[in-house]
């Protein structure tokens, strides 16, 4: 099986995270401690609650299934710009 050429897939988990999980996760994971500040000048009240993808039928006309888990993408990503920082790649500007 495969997919068609020009359709459109999602690979997900079909997991939701909300955004406070997600940001536990990183908070979990940094170096430094890091205090959060909620700015509700930017908390949008129409946001869905709950959004998540689907990757269904991807998986039915290829098989695929997830292998790798959100939380071990997510510490990849952070590893990955953490090493671009530390070799000057990232475009990091110091903020007066």
């Amino acid at each position: 099986m495969q997919g068609e050429a020009g359709d459109v897939y999602n690979l997900a988990s079909g997991q939701a995270w909300s955004v406070q999980d997600v940001l536990e996760m990183l908070l979990s994971y940094s170096r430094v401690e890091i205090r959060v500040e909620q700015d509700p000048a930017r908390c949008r009240p129409v946001d869905a609650p709950v959004v998540y993808g689907s990757a269904e039928k991807f998986r039915q006309r290829t098989g695929w299934e997830p292998q790798i888990s959100f939380e071990r993408t997510l510490r990849d990503t952070l590893d990955y710009w953490r090493t671009q920082v530390e070799e000057g790649k990232a475009g990091v500007r110091d903020r007066p």
